[in-house]
């Protein structure tokens, strides 16, 4: 169909882009494997015995592909046979199976773009922000993504569904470089989205950043009072290989549950964590 060979022509379009850019490679990889850890970090704390569980099968959904299919897409060589498996939705993605029906907030990702992340805490933190965006594609939420230094310097929204390609790679592949952070900046953006989706509860914030900032005591107590209020949750992802009293009191202040990341390298120690 006239479709499908729409979409193909974007995914050469897209394998060529992301063959163009080792950063993107770097990203869509780990992405992959930082699915896991992210379904982890967006479940809002279970009180009604709500599941989901993750299983395979196969189709064509770009944003539920497991890492192997994803890792083709930067393979010339291994190209038409993704694009084979896309035709026949015979590609493996995941499944997610849901006990009671999902009427959940937007996924709100505040992403850190000072320049101390340049490098691999960048890739981290933007593969996280993909596999967060995966799942909250395949949940049917809103998701924002919000670059953040000391101002917010460029918001993304994807609504509940199949996001453009080129809309996911132009959002990770900007980097601001800033001189400062704001958590501040950062969370009035990710509440202004919440207040936009306020017929929708359970929303989840996730604060990406290696970054030290100490918000006024005001702005601290009113974001407490804020969570309790509308019913979002907030988590804290800190990258950083320094000793972290200092940054863990603020963060513990902001977020319900923080993990610290000093090895971007290592798989195992996050999943302790969360």
């Amino acid at each position: 169909s006239n479709e499908t060979q729409l979409k193909i022509a974007d995914k050469i379009q897209l394998a060529q882009r992301l063959q163009a850019s080792p950063k993107l490679q770097a990203i869509a990889e780990l992405a992959g494997k930082k699915i896991e850890i992210a379904a982890k970090m967006q479940r809002s704390k279970v009180k009604e015995g709500r599941t989901e569980i993750i299983g395979v099968t196969t189709g064509n959904d770009l944003t539920r592909l497991l890492p192997c299919e994803l890792v083709k897409l930067t393979q010339p060589a291994l190209f038409p046979i993704f694009a084979q498996g896309y035709i026949e939705r015979s590609l493996l993605q995941r499944e997610l199976i849901s006990r009671e029906p999902l009427a959940r907030g937007p996924i709100v990702i505040c992403l850190d773009s000072s320049g101390s992340m340049q490098g691999q805490p960048e890739i981290w933190s933007k593969a996280i922000a993909l596999a967060l965006l995966s799942i909250a594609v395949s949940q049917k939420r809103h998701c924002r993504i919000l670059h953040f230094t000391d101002i917010v310097e460029r918001i993304d929204d994807f609504a509940g569904e199949i996001p453009d390609t080129n809309h996911v790679i132009d959002c990770i592949e900007k980097f601001y470089n800033g001189g400062s952070t704001s958590f501040t900046a950062a969370l009035k953006g990710a509440f202004a989205s919440i207040r936009q989706h306020e017929q929708t509860k359970k929303a989840d914030v996730i604060l990406i950043t290696d970054g030290l900032d100490t918000p006024s005591t005001q702005f601290i107590e009113q974001w407490q009072t804020d969570r309790k209020k509308h019913e979002f949750s907030c988590y804290g992802i800190l990258i950083s290989s320094g000793n972290l009293s200092t940054y863990a009191s603020t963060i513990n202040k902001l977020c319900d549950r923080y993990v610290q990341i000093t090895d971007l390298t290592e798989d195992s120690e996050v999943s302790d964590c969360l």
